[in-house]
């Protein structure tokens, strides 16, 4: 479909203190100013300069566990008085996707809705945060569940995608069909709903499911990002039972 393209990211214009390098199992390597830091998971570290100070953080916060993150941060300082380099990776097969979100604050967004446990790391100020859906019909049937992960600030976030990543503006009034699973990220100016994906037949054996994701750009639009492979469906697909095995348990005769 035209107009969903390939994406590394949401970046913004001038230049950016971070590359990403390698095709997947990617690596971001974030260069922080004197006395600048960055935020992120447990686990993700792959390289620091030996002028950085980790320390870690609780965040003994409500939202941030029903977003899918856990209470502790690891927080990488420079102390020093000259820039730094620390390198990340993701603790699963994932592409670094970085959204900056003062652009899209900037685009009328207000933040960044995505599935949960999509964050890995930030630079900036970026709160993670959740949002509750409270609409029973697409809490069951979009996808997403009862609380999504929600972020907002003007700092860069840096997200898990896998598979393929891909990005598109959705015009206001603009809907797009996908697959629920696909949907990584979505600004607040979109809505997401759901829609029946057809007859029963289709329902019952064509494979996606009885109902497909729509997202709709409502009266202002704003910006989705879709992965082609879900950590789940990756997973789902290379542990399958062994010739003569059920439910992974060998079946003796």
């Amino acid at each position: 479909m035209s107009g969903i393209e390939i994406s590394s990211g949401l970046k913004g214009d001038g230049p950016s203190n971070y590359t990403i390098i390698g095709g997947d199992c990617q690596v971001v390597n974030i260069k922080l100013a004197p006395g600048e830091s960055c935020v992120c998971e447990p686990g993700v570290l792959m390289h620091m300069d030996p002028k950085l100070t980790p320390s870690t953080s609780y965040a003994c916060s409500c939202r941030r566990y029903m977003s899918g993150e856990g209470q502790w941060r690891t927080i990488f300082t420079n102390n020093a008085d000259e820039p730094a380099i620390v390198g990340l990776t993701p603790n699963r097969p994932a592409k670094v996707v970085p959204v900056d979100l003062a652009m899209l604050t900037a685009g009328g967004a207000e933040g960044l809705y995505c599935q949960q446990g999509a964050w890995m790391a930030s630079a900036g100020e970026v709160v993670v945060s959740a949002g509750a859906e409270c609409n029973p019909c697409k809490m069951c049937c979009a996808g997403q569940g009862a609380v999504k992960m929600y972020l907002r600030g003007t700092g860069t976030a840096f997200l898990e995608g896998h598979g393929t990543v891909m990005m598109k503006v959705l015009a206001a009034g603009e809907k797009l069909v996908v697959d629920q699973t696909a949907v990584l990220g979505w600004a607040n100016t979109v809505d997401l709903t759901f829609r029946l994906n057809g007859g029963c037949c289709t329902c019952c054996c064509s494979g996606e499911g009885m109902f497909n994701a729509v997202l709709d750009g409502g009266s202002k639009g704003g910006v989705v990002i879709l992965e082609s492979m879900p950590f789940e469906k990756f997973r789902a697909a290379i542990v399958q039972p062994m010739p003569g095995q059920r439910g992974g348990k060998t079946n003796n005769v």
